[in-house]
């Protein structure tokens, strides 16, 4: 599994929206980011970033791009999360009869129930000439990876941290962690000290 940010985008803008709740007449779109102003207001966004009750909307204005490699079974779970979230992925239609899958094309460390997969899906594929996309992906193993390019925010970010953090797949515990080491303001989600590490 692989999870890369690609691009954010929208903290100052953001921090733009909620300070107009301050009533500050001195603001001007054009050089209202001070060293100054910019500090007070990150203050405060990192206070109600974690109150919900519409304090923290302004999550939803800092859009992350992400690039994940995930396996189905990932993939399954990971589509319950819809508002907020745009997704585009590599289309098993064009890509399952292009080539025989091979053993890197699934997630798992075990070698010999990769080989297989693998090769039931191989024989299937290389069996008939009246083969569907229909009866193909009907062997496709939970464990195949695709790739997504997702776009969401932090208020998805917070709500994936704070159902997923528990969850007996250490996929989530993956994908957290990278979440964590590679955004731009860790300060916005919820504090990693707080979340149990799942598997351990």
């Amino acid at each position: 599994m692989q999870v890369n940010i690609l691009n954010e985008h929208g903290l100052e803008e953001a921090a733009l929206g909620m300070s107009l709740s301050f009533k500050d007449r001195a603001i001007e779109v054009t050089d209202w980011w001070t060293h100054e102003r910019a500090g007070k207001i990150r203050g405060i966004m990192e206070v109600n970033a974690g109150r919900g009750m519409g304090h923290d909307k302004f999550l939803r204005q800092i859009t992350v791009y992400l690039m994940v490699n995930a396996p189905r079974y990932f993939w399954s779970e990971f589509d319950t999360y819809k508002v907020g979230v745009t997704t585009q992925s590599e289309s098993t239609m064009h890509t399952l009869m292009r080539r025989d899958m091979v053993t890197e094309d699934l997630e798992g460390d075990q070698e010999w129930a990769k080989e297989e997969l693998v090769d039931i899906f191989n024989e299937v594929k290389n069996s008939t000439d009246n083969l569907t996309i229909q009866i193909l992906k009907q062997f496709v193993p939970e464990s195949y990876l695709q790739r997504r390019v997702i776009s969401l925010n932090y208020a998805v970010l917070r709500c994936i941290i704070d159902q997923r953090s528990k969850h007996k797949l250490p996929e989530w515990a993956f994908f957290i962690d990278a979440i964590y080491n590679q955004c731009s303001h860790p300060e916005l989600l919820p504090k990693k000290d707080n979340k149990k590490k799942v598997g351990g």
